[in-house]
């Protein structure tokens, strides 16, 4: 038994926190998890064990009159003690009795079987997932239960960015995810061969990078452990999970615009990564609803909505039932003198019956706004208001012609198809840092919800779908309604009975819709700004958490999970994935040092 010092007799020892005198040569700081004993009334031969974790220090000195005193004591004029004192938050009772510590009784380290139950490890048993490293070298787990929907589901991380290092600990949890395995060697992910992530590229181009080993990542990882005096070279091995990069991933990137020929569906690769283009059929544009998606973060007034969901039905209905990367609508009474055959120099879009054949974005919208303008489509709607929707159409399509292809020969499109849940692949990076933000969000929006339809289409589908997503601030922002908004709202209120889960970040989760965060089982933070950390959404964090959040070093997370009373904080790997072109390991070469961590099966 490791004892670190005993339980102080004033006022402040109560069932759910302590005081407690550390010895002198104590190496106890903050966060470190302790154990004491207490006398169960109910029970005399089986005492109460508290567990608590360390979230304050105090070195004063007792017997000083005055404060000034200090200075005289030094010089031997003046008599006093000194005394290091740790302020102790309960997390547990084995067995449930809530007494407060005895004041002298002895104060332990939490280590072996104190240091599972102070977690609550031994609760969770088969679903203990790793989720970092605790200050004092152990490991920390968070109950997978929580995160897959079986018990709760979803999470959501706020951090400042560039230092908070969120998007890190979302890969990083999603790959404790994926090789976590129990000590009978199961997986800790139950039906893992089903389960897929969705994960987005917003901010450069680290995720395209998932699948390649890291050249720097052995050398680091041994520098921290070295620094932070840990009993091994690498945090992975502490957690028992390999170190490797992600497998079956897919990689997906959006096509240049501008191209034609046989480069008209090529897209910007990195030097040093994997990836195809992605791109959706102007069909399937029509026959998916699409076109709200143009207006994600911005969709106008309550009238501009209308004639959105208006046109968006008139296209689905037309589209219906046929097939082919193009669409054919009927000609109807359109106000202009627009011919999309005499535009392509072409016949072959006239149909026997009339219908005429649309192959790019802007035939489409040049059709949608000659029949807005005309009296068949126009008489529903106030002119003012069709204008201003023929605006905003004709503005986001500089955006996202590139994006829906009508022109595109079959076999080209189904390389081009984006469908994750239909894919063989386990991780499917979709890349979108270089487009526009009318781009973006339209991706998002297609994405998300077409991953989300098909599962509820399937309720009882097997495995897990994680969507990893950035900046959701931007996509389901307090204030503003939009149609992500509405999606992300489905999947953090329906999602968890559906296998959707969202590992959703943002710098700031005031701005963010109340709806999204509150559904979060699992509460994240790294470096926040202290205004922010003073906000009502971070009222799960004690008073000194929301004060050390303003000043956590890269790599440190305070994680909240329901089966702690408490947040702990934790560090977590480096990545053992590349995270850009200069980190990709060469195959076969000294720059993968993989040889002694856990190897990849």
């Amino acid at each position: 038994m490791s004892v670190v010092g005993i339980v102080l007799a004033n006022d402040r020892s109560r069932p759910l926190e302590f005081w407690f005198k550390l010895d002198e040569l104590s190496r106890v700081q903050l966060d470190e998890l302790v154990a004491v004993d207490v006398f169960n009334p109910f029970n005399p031969d089986r005492p109460v064990t508290v567990y608590a974790v360390v979230d304050d220090l105090i070195d004063s000195v007792e017997g000083l009159a005055f404060p000034g005193d200090t200075e005289l004591l030094e010089q031997g004029a003046s008599y006093g003690r000194r005394i290091l004192m740790a302020h102790a938050r309960v997390l547990r009772f084995v067995p449930d009795v809530l007494r407060p510590p005895r004041p002298g009784a002895p104060v332990r380290l939490a280590l072996g079987d104190d240091l599972a139950k102070a977690l609550y490890v031994d609760r969770m048993r088969d679903s203990a997932l790793p989720v970092g490293v605790l200050r004092n070298g152990q490991p920390a787990y968070l109950n997978y239960d929580f995160l897959c929907g079986v018990a709760g589901g979803h999470v959501n991380i706020s951090g400042v960015s560039g230092v908070a290092t969120k998007t890190s600990f979302a890969t990083w949890l999603l790959y404790s995810v994926l090789n976590a395995r129990r000590s009978d060697g199961q997986y800790v992910a139950r039906n893992r061969q089903d389960v897929k992530a969705v994960v987005f590229n917003v901010k450069g181009t680290d995720l395209l990078f998932l699948d390649k080993p890291n050249a720097r990542f052995a050398e680091d990882e041994r520098a921290f452990c070295r620094e932070a005096g840990l009993e091994a070279s690498s945090r992975y091995e502490l957690l028992g999970l390999p170190a490797g990069p992600f497998e079956r991933v897919a990689c997906r990137v959006p096509p240049r615009p501008g191209l034609a020929g046989a480069e008209r569906l090529a897209g910007e690769v990195p030097a040093g990564a994997t990836a195809t283009p992605y791109a959706w059929s102007l069909l399937e544009f029509c026959q998916k609803g699409m076109l709200p998606y143009l207006f994600a973060l911005d969709p106008g007034s309550q009238m501009i909505q209308f004639v959105t969901e208006d046109v968006t039905e008139r296209l689905k209905r037309y589209a219906a039932g046929q097939e082919g990367p193009h669409v054919y609508l009927p000609p109807g009474e359109a106000a202009g003198d627009w011919d999309p055959l005499a535009a392509r120099g072409t016949v072959e879009g006239l149909e026997a019956d009339g219908r005429v054949r649309v192959e790019t974005l802007d035939e489409l919208a040049q059709y949608v706004s000659d029949m807005l303008l005309g009296e068949h489509w126009g008489r529903h709607h106030a002119q003012g208001t069709v204008q201003a929707f023929i605006r905003r159409l004709r503005g986001a399509l500089r955006h996202v012609r590139h994006l829906v292809r009508g022109d595109l020969p079959p076999r080209e499109l189904e390389r081009a198809r984006l469908d994750p849940l239909a894919s063989s692949d386990m991780v499917h990076v979709i890349d979108i840092h270089d487009l526009h933000s009318v781009a973006q969000a339209f991706v998002v929006g297609v994405v998300l919800r077409d991953v989300f339809d098909q599962r509820e289409a399937a309720a009882r589908s097997p495995g897990t779908v994680y969507v990893v997503l950035d900046e959701l601030n931007k996509y389901a922002p307090a204030q503003e309604e939009s149609p992500i908004k509405e999606t992300l709202l489905d999947i953090a209120e329906r999602g968890r009975s559906l296998g959707v889960i969202l590992i959703g970040a943002q710098q700031t989760a005031s701005e963010v819709e109340r709806r999204v965060v509150s559904n979060a089982a699992i509460r994240v933070v790294g470096r926040l700004d202290m205004a922010e950390a003073a906000r009502p959404e971070y009222r799960f964090l004690p008073s000194t958490l929301q004060e050390r959040a303003g000043i956590l070093s890269p790599g440190s997370m305070i994680v909240h999970q329901p089966d702690l009373p408490v947040p702990l904080l934790v560090t977590f790997p480096f990545p053992a994935w590349a995270t850009r072109g200069s980190e990709v390991a060469r195959p076969g070469s000294a720059d993968s040092e993989f040889d002694d961590l856990i190897p990849l099966e």
